[in-house]
């Protein structure tokens, strides 16, 4: 939320000098924070996507192919347990790709303010030099950006995987 403000800001045509600083300061902030969390929580988002990933696959394997031996209320609990790792990897992963998402959008804005504004560019780009020291990504453990193609992947990764252990077991 604090990045689509400082975004929606960056976007107004009309700021005056004395704001740069101040927004760039806002940016620098809520960059620091990205960068904590991803040095502090990447590890253990990692380890709650893989352990949701596994519980979907066992769901999904579960109701695929053991669905007969299932009675009513442990199949409404496989279902619950299903639903509820569903949501957990959603969470994690829709929030952390709209976080990059809009982290790259800020970027692009304030790489493009001095060709926007040319009257203020020296000043621009003096702040845009501070702030740009590191990138700010949220990653798995820093092994791969979390991104929306990630969570089509991980899911088709799952169907897949699932139909050939499924298909395996019955040649």
């Amino acid at each position: 939320m604090l990045l689509v403000t400082v975004l929606k800001l960056f976007e107004d045509k009309n700021i005056q000098p004395s704001d740069f600083k101040r927004l760039f300061d806002f940016y620098e902030d809520i960059s620091g924070v990205m960068s904590f969390f991803d040095e502090n929580f990447s590890f253990t988002a990692f380890t709650i996507i893989v352990a949701t990933m596994l519980e979907l696959f066992g769901f999904g394997y579960k109701l695929a192919f053991i669905v007969k031996s299932y009675s009513g209320p442990l199949f409404y609990f496989s279902v619950f347990n299903g639903l509820i790792a569903l949501t957990c990897l959603l969470m994690i992963m829709v929030s952390a790709s709209t976080v990059n998402e809009t982290a790259k959008k800020v970027k692009r804005v304030i790489n493009s303010l001095p060709g926007v504004m040319p009257k203020h560019c020296s000043e621009i780009e003096m702040l845009n030099k501070r702030v740009s020291r590191h990138e700010n990504i949220l990653t798995m453990w820093n092994i791969c950006v979390l991104d929306r193609s990630l969570i089509l992947s991980s899911l088709g990764t799952l169907l897949t995987y699932g139909i050939l252990l499924g298909t395996l077991g019955k040649v």
